[in-house]
């Protein structure tokens, strides 16, 4: 019988409500300072976090290699699907600009390559850990020069993949239990996070996190500057959810075994549910509860088939290094 962990579970189910509770806000954030400054810290933390667990799982360059073949057909086949129905409406999306979520298909296709790239060549699993970070650390540094190139942008999705590709790398090297029920480093770490959003957040702009473009009229110092905080605000609040992440299995818990297909399709419905006749301060209020609905629905019609009973605890035993 296939075994999931109910820590990864859980924290996958948190992660996948906040990208369909963001992309349901997202239209009416305008309107609510409140709604504003709660969709800003969502996307400081789930798509940091989403990368950090990929990176979990990404234990060989086996794997890493399957997994690139496999996220670059699922981007091939939704990304034309979005073509084929742009055309009937008369306004071709072009193939090679990710629409809306699916740019998440083709960065990871390009992570996972990446990284089957650096273990064929480098064999970087092997290495001291001193090395390993070291490369981490690059990783940042690429990630900030990208900026600084205006044809790095939403093309190929080539501005994301190399801004959050340290997040991957720290998920890989990092092991997999090391911050589950380490509840004073989680709250020392929120603490931190919310001082520096506090000092620093009303310096980035919202579009900023989405980590989609070069800096632009914000210049190669300021720009630099500020993804670089964005990198230490999404570690700590990573820290902080990750640590307080229950490891048991929970009512929720089923909801998280199996994300993908709640990912691929919550948009259309995220779509059909801003027709409803409400104003924007009364979709705000539905956001949690019909982002909720959203998840549940999905979850029913591309749930994991396997024994629920199979979700068990995790060892809190850390994984060689």
């Amino acid at each position: 019988m296939k075994k999931r962990d109910a820590y990864y579970c859980n924290l996958k189910f948190l992660l996948i409500f906040l990208v369909v509770f963001g992309h349901w806000i997202e239209p009416y954030i305008a309107f609510s300072t409140w709604a504003a400054g709660v969709y800003r810290i969502v996307y400081a933390a789930h798509m940091p976090l989403f990368i950090f667990l990929s990176g979990v799982f990404l234990d060989s360059g086996d794997r890493a290699k399957t997994q690139a073949y496999r996220m670059l057909l699922w981007y091939l086949i939704t990304q034309t699907i979005i073509i084929l129905a742009s055309k009937i409406y008369g306004n071709i999306a072009p193939f090679c600009r990710p629409f809306w979520h699916l740019w998440y298909l083709l960065s990871l296709s390009q992570w996972s390559f990446l990284y089957w790239g650096l273990e064929r060549w480098g064999r970087l699993s092997s290495r001291p850990l001193w090395v390993r970070w070291g490369v981490v650390l690059l990783a940042v540094g690429v990630g900030c020069a990208a900026g600084c190139l205006p044809w790095v942008g939403r093309e190929w999705s080539l501005s994301r993949t190399l801004a959050f590709f340290p997040y991957l790398l720290a998920g890989r090297f990092c092991p997999k239990n090391i911050f589950c029920g380490k509840y004073f480093a989680g709250f020392a770490a929120l603490a931190g996070f919310g001082a520096t959003y506090l000092l620093c957040g009303p310096y980035i702009p919202t579009s900023f996190f989405y980590q989609a473009e070069s800096y632009g009229a914000l210049g190669p110092a300021w720009g630099i500057g500020l993804r670089l905080i964005c990198y230490w605000m999404g570690g700590l609040l990573g820290i902080g959810v990750l640590s307080l992440t229950p490891n048991r299995r929970l009512i929720f818990s089923p909801l998280g075994a199996n994300t993908l297909g709640i990912y691929l399709c919550h948009a259309p419905l995220a779509g059909l549910f801003r027709l409803l006749p409400l104003s924007p301060v009364e979709m705000l209020w539905a956001g949690p509860f019909a982002s909720l609905w959203i998840v549940c629905l999905l979850w029913q019609a591309f749930r994991w088939r396997g024994p629920l009973y199979a979700i068990r605890r995790m060892e809190r035993k850390a994984d060689e290094i």
